[in-house]
């Protein structure tokens, strides 16, 4: 987790490259309440690709630098077509029999398609339509689990309605979400 201190330099850095004058004391709370769970040199990564990227001449949202940060953390993610060959190098070598070792993401998206045993046994037509419900699953599962990085710890397991509730306790006014016509 980055430190309060580490938040600050970060924010430092970008007041000078970004030349932004009215950074107050609340402002910067808020960065620091928001960007506190990720990593130090995560954020001191993200920080030199928004420097060397950053198009506007402003300091960056906070959404902008959490969706940097999940970026530069699934770097070394596989993709879906490269996660697949594991799950066939493992059908190859260890068979229906043995228990596979992959890595969590893989074993999450061969575990909703049906499962080891599942690939195993496949003919060869069925094979192709298990890697494809593997691939679409595995990009699924990325997907989401990438939008959750982007979120605040706290809000991560809460609904909509939720969220929306807090955020009506928060400001004393009713929230609508978009595409509801006013009905929640």
């Amino acid at each position: 987790m980055a430190s309060k201190g580490e938040i600050v330099q970060a924010l430092a850095t970008m007041t000078v490259a970004f030349d932004v004058k009215d950074l107050d004391k609340g402002r910067i709370q808020l960065y620091v309440d928001h960007l506190g769970d990720i990593e130090g040199p995560v954020l001191a990564a993200v920080t030199r690709r928004l420097v060397d990227t950053f198009r506007w001449p402003r300091l960056p949202l906070v959404s902008e630098i959490r969706a940097e940060a999940v970026a530069i953390s699934t770097v070394g993610r596989p993709s879906a077509h490269e996660a697949w060959g594991q799950v066939i190098d493992q059908v190859r070598t260890i068979g229906s029999y043995g228990t596979p070792s992959l890595p969590p993401d893989t074993a999450r998206a061969l575990h909703a398609i049906g499962g080891w045993r599942r690939v195993c046994f496949a003919e060869p037509d069925e094979q192709m339509a298990n890697r494809s419900q593997f691939i679409r699953a595995y990009d699924t599962l990325a997907a989401r689990e990438d939008h959750d990085l982007q979120l605040l710890p706290g809000d991560r397991h809460k609904t909509v309605a939720e969220l929306l509730e807090e955020g009506e306790r928060r400001t004393g006014r009713k929230i609508i979400p978009i595409g509801t016509g006013g009905s929640t």
